[in-house]
This record gives C-alpha cells, sequence and structure tokens, in this order.
C-alpha cells in the first residue's frame, strides 16, 4: 500500500509499504479521511515526542476491510478512531486520567498512524458514524478535545464566553460553549472569512481585532466593559494570550487552548490575579471523547463541515503543512485514496 513515512524529523517520504497481518481485537481500515493540524507541524518538526520510522495523521476516519473474530465490526462500516492507546495499569490510568498515562502511545506520534491507503488499529478504539458524511466525521478527534476543555471548564450556566482565534479550535470551542451554559458567545480574531463562518455557525457576536500588544484589550473592552465570564484562548499567541487575562472580569476564568510554543513566556500581574480572584488553566488534548464527539457532530449545525476549506491528497502532503501554517487554513484534509488533487 501507499503511505508516507517520515525517517526522522523534516525528511518523509510517499512510498510502497508492506502490510501486517491483524492480531487478535484488531481491524484493518481504508482510510477515507485524516486531518492535518498544527500538532502535525509540530511532529513534522519533531517535537511533541515523535518517534521514527513514523506515518503521521491521528484525525483518521475509514471504513474497515478486514475484521478478527469478536471486533465487532463488519467490512463496509465506517468509523472514526481514537488515536490514544493507553496501558491502563499505572497511577494515572487507575485514577481514570488516562490522558498522563506513563506508557500512553498515540497514532501518528509513536505509532503509525491515517496518512496511508490502510491503517491497522485496535477495535476497541474506533467509532461508528453512521451516516456521517466522512468531512464531517474527521472533525470528531479535534472536537473529542474541546469536549474535554468543556468538562474542565464546567461553564456556569448564563455565563458571558470570548473564544479568542478563528482556526478550527476557535470555531469548535464557540460551538461548544453555547452548548455548554454560556448565554452569549463572542467570537474574536483576525480573519474576516472566517468570522463570518462563526457566525453562521452561531456566534452570537464577532469581532475582528488587531493582535498588536494592547490592540485587542481596546477593541474588546469596547464590546464588553465590564470583561467576560469566561474567556478561551484557541489561538496560542502570546499577545492574545495576554489579552485573554486582560478581559477577564472579576472572578473570571481563562483558558489557554491553543498550543504556545514551549519557549514562549507571558507577563502576568499576580496581584491582578490575586485581586480580581481569576482562575487560569489550560486543556491538553483529550482521552476517551470520541464517542462523545460523534454524538454531538450528529446533532451540529448544518455546514459544519465548511471549516475544511482545504483537501489535499497523499502525495501532497507538504502543500498541507504549508497550508496548516497559513491564515488561510481553517481545516485540511489528505483523502490517502488519491494522489494529487489540487490544482498546480
Amino acid at each position: 500500500m501507499r503511505a508516507l513515512l517520515y525517517t526522522k524529523p523534516l525528511t518523509y517520504s510517499v512510498d510502497d509499504v508492506p502490510e501486517r497481518s491483524l492480531e487478535p481485537g484488531e481491524v484493518r481500515l481504508s482510510v477515507l479521511r485524516v486531518g492535518v493540524c498544527g500538532t502535525d507541524l509540530h511532529l513534522h518538526q519533531g517535537h511533541f515526542g515523535a518517534r521514527y520510522p513514523r506515518t503521521p495523521g491521528h484525525e483518521i476516519v475509514g471504513e474497515v476491510s478486514e475484521v478478527t473474530e469478536g471486533c465487532g465490526f463488519s467490512v463496509g462500516e465506517r468509523v472514526v478512531v481514537e488515536d490514544g492507546v493507553y496501558c491502563g495499569t499505572c497511577a494515572a490510568c487507575k485514577s481514570g486520567r488516562f490522558l498522563y498515562c506513563t506508557d500512553i502511545r498515540a497514532l501518528g506520534v509513536s505509532m503509525h498512524g491515517g496518512a496511508a491507503e490502510r491503517i491497522v488499529v485496535p477495535s476497541a478504539k474506533c467509532y461508528p458514524i453512521g451516516a456521517l458524511e466522512p468531512d464531517t466525521a474527521v472533525l470528531a478527534e479535534p472536537l473529542a478535545c474541546v469536549i474535554h476543555a468543556m468538562d474542565r471548564l464546567a461553564i456556569p450556566a448564563g455565563a458571558k464566553v470570548l473564544v479568542l482565534g478563528t482556526g478550527t479550535a476557535g470555531q469548535l470551542l464557540a460551538v461548544m460553549a453555547r452548548r455548554n451554559g454560556a448565554s452569549e458567545v463572542t467570537f474574536a480574531g483576525s480573519s474576516g472569512f472566517k468570522l463570518a463562518i462563526a457566525e453562521e455557525l452561531g456566534a452570537d457576536r464577532v469581532v475582528a481585532v488587531d493582535r498588536a500588544a494592547g490592540a485587542i484589550q481596546r477593541t474588546l473592552g469596547r464590546v464588553a466593559p465590564q470583561g467576560f465570564d469566561v474567556v478561551i484562548d484557541g489561538a496560542g499567541v502570546v499577545s492574545m494570550l495576554e489579552s485573554a487575562i486582560d478581559l477577564a472580569s472579576i472572578g473570571g476564568t481563562i483558558m489557554f487552548y491553543g498550543v504556545a510554543g514551549e519557549g514562549d513566556r507571558l507577563t502576568v500581574s499576580p496581584y491582578e490575579v490575586f485581586k480580581r480572584e481569576l482562575t487560569i488553566m489550560g486543556s491538553y488534548a483529550q482521552a476517551l471523547n470520541v464517542g462523545r464527539a460523534v454524538s454531538y457532530l450528529e446533532n451540529f449545525p448544518v455546514g459544519i463541515n465548511r471549516l475544511i476549506n482545504h483537501r489535499f491528497g497523499l502525495g501532497e502532503y507538504g502543500r498541507a503543512l504549508e497550508t496548516v501554517g497559513s491564515f488561510k487554513c481553517i481545516k485540511a484534509v489528505v483523502v490517502p485514496g488519491e494522489e494529487i488533487l489540487t490544482p498546480a
């Protein structure tokens, strides 16, 4: 089969690779879609614990093409895949904190992922998608991460929420905040066409902001002079993160959701955190939420798959990475059954 294979950071090729036999409890999937996100950019550079040789791709939609006895699936079923595999025996797993498993393995990171024509995965990691289109189902993994954020936030009923950042994460955070207690969601970013999509998907207010230091506070301070009850940063940009703290109301909560650089640093006033009784928290990835994500997607706003605005063949993975790193991209996917999809 054709698969994309890294031999070291920044170095990969698309080649014919051998397929292995199934072991008990596994299924083979023909990959229909694999999402490409900012995490894949970090993995391309060798960050986030990437191991080699490695096939990337952790946001996977596939069709079952081969089964083992008792796996619970039939050939032809379409599924999405949970990307983490947990040991189940470490202290973190035994306390239900699977995300912090000390022996965690992840598809596309320490195990071969979905940037291939086919993939072998444990059947326990597969969730049927029913009638969902692949372009909708491929959002299940990023949505599962957002569900984890919602669990941590426990947004108070009636809260006014601000979401910063207009990429896939920001768009899904805005939709989910509205469905998880917020009375009003303000969506802010610097990309006009992405703001328009957020409005179509149900954001109560969209605001164009300049990322320059101080500009975000000035613009959104006029929108909400008393601040926002919950501020979620989905961009991971230092200027936005510092603005998020300033824009929180008294007793407000700030969530760092976007992935900032490991070397980035913020200037935070401990006195302001103390005086205003602020809560600052993070949200890291997800564990065991893909099934919940599928349930949400079955009743999501019409047009949610409009978030996917770039599609590439397997041979265009480099172009996919470049696009993910640009302002024009909301969500990019690779269709492994195709070699080239975009015009020359």
